[in-house]
């Protein structure tokens, strides 16, 4: 059975053609591939590992398929999802961000949206009583699962 880092050298080895119409690599160009194509579109690009349980393909950005993306190189202050949250509360202040639809009378009703500075304002309340009945933010980050806890 294949490791992980044959069936990525094969993958990458895929990619890549002889330049030269004799076979040789002493110069080689890109292969175009789907995740070249789909780049423009923003979708993903399945690479070569597979995950140990089930029979699902791993995934990863277009933008970024051969590491894993830490920081957005048009935001670097953005790292976490809490960032991506607290950029969204100020850029998209007045936009729809969570909306629900009220039955009446077995019906469904229009939907009411509560915008992403009034989801901000309602973190910034819930923090702050959580804060005066003396709860203390503990972050607990397990790696396995990449979750995070707060007691």
């Amino acid at each position: 059975m294949e490791s992980a880092a044959e069936r990525r050298l094969k993958a990458i080895q895929s990619h890549l053609v002889p330049a030269d119409d004799d076979g040789s690599l002493s110069s080689i160009r890109s292969n175009p591939t789907a995740g070249e194509f789909l780049l423009g579109q923003g979708f993903s690009v399945v690479l070569p590992e597979k995950l140990q349980t089930g029979k699902w393909n791993v995934y990863r950005s277009a933008r970024s398929p051969l590491k894993l993306v830490t920081r957005f190189p048009d935001h670097p202050e953005i790292g976490t999802v809490h960032d991506i949250f607290v950029n969204s509360v100020q850029t998209f202040q007045d936009y729809k961000y969570l909306g629900s639809r009220i039955r009446v009378d077995g019906t469904v009703g229009e939907y009411k949206w509560m915008t992403y500075g009034e989801a901000g304002t309602a973190r910034t309340a819930i923090g702050s009583g959580l804060h005066y009945y003396g709860l203390q933010p503990v972050s607990l980050f397990d790696s396995d699962k990449c979750t995070i806890v707060l007691q």
